[in-house]
């Protein structure tokens, strides 16, 4: 299907509206299927580690990428003060662990913001790896593996949730990107899913809506989620006589050296468990920690 770009662009979560009224839209939406912590075999990704993506005390989202670096949205990031929740599992009453962000940065012009959690997080959380392909336009992105690539949109839900907990996911297909758009006062490239084309035959497809800013773009890479972008704007495109609505990302892959560099900048160690009893009532849990690698 051939677009033509009419962005009408409204930045994530500085919509005037409440960012607790806010959901992802997700065709069919279903509890069981699409929030996390219901905590149902039949949750899209039930199967998958997310135990990287944490909620923090200002209603923002933390991808952790190391294990004491996350990454955001540079207009709606964690600020620094705030409390960050990690959980072990996809069982809102197992276990957590809580940080504070102590600092960060934006990556060099784009809408990427980089955050340090001041006491490392244990093995128990699983950092979600994040791609490395670098893509220099839009054309260059038509010969890119992300091209056509099936994603889970990751945002707020319909349901009724505690701010830690409210979490869902629905797909998409990333089919767009733009050389130069301009969203908050950030531009730079960008990659994008168009919504309602009926040109994919995925159940639960999703469009981004204000509050999700600054929560992954995830893709499966060998059997394992990895970091494509980080949710930014949503806009318009026309394709003919039809007008779509958009979700766009900041793709991280144009990135990712700067990444690396501040990741291994802020590198710590792991610390290990405080009291043989951690593990023990771990076990006595029945948890089991899964860590998925590109």
């Amino acid at each position: 299907m051939h677009f033509t770009v009419r962005l009408s662009l409204c930045i994530l979560g500085l919509l005037l509206l409440p960012l607790s009224l806010a959901a992802i839209t997700i065709d069919g939406y279903s509890a069981a299927t699409n929030d996390r912590f219901v905590n149902d075999a039949a949750f899209l990704l039930a199967e998958q580690d997310l135990s990287g993506i944490g909620r923090s005390s200002d209603s923002r989202w933390a991808t952790m990428v190391s294990n004491n670096v996350f990454i955001s949205a540079n207009h709606l990031h964690p600020v620094v003060g705030s409390t960050v929740t990690f959980h072990l599992t996809n069982d809102p009453t197992g276990g957590t662990l809580t940080r504070t962000a102590t600092g960060g940065q934006r990556v060099g012009t784009s809408d990427l913001w980089l955050g340090v959690l001041g006491e490392p997080l244990t093995n128990a959380i699983a950092p979600i790896p994040f791609h490395t392909e670098a893509i220099a336009s839009a054309n260059s992105f038509n010969g890119s593996s992300l091209r056509n690539t099936e994603a889970y949109l990751v945002g707020r839900s319909a349901g009724s949730y505690s701010n830690e907990t409210d979490v869902a996911v629905g797909q998409n297909v990333i089919d767009l990107a733009f050389n130069s758009i301009t969203a908050g006062g950030t531009t730079d490239f960008a990659i994008a899913a168009a919504y309602g084309t009926g040109s994919n035959d995925l159940p639960y497809e999703a469009l981004l809506v204000s509050g999700d800013s600054g929560a992954p773009l995830l893709v499966m890479t060998d059997g394992g989620l990895s970091i494509a972008g980080i949710n930014w704007f949503v806009g318009e495109v026309t394709s003919g006589s039809d007008t779509y609505p958009i979700s766009g990302f900041s793709y991280v892959g144009n990135y990712h050296q700067q990444l690396t560099d501040f990741i291994d900048l802020h590198a710590t160690a792991i610390p290990e468990p405080k009291t043989a009893a951690l593990l023990i009532g771990l076990a006595a849990l029945g948890w089991r920690v899964r860590q998925q690698r590109a």
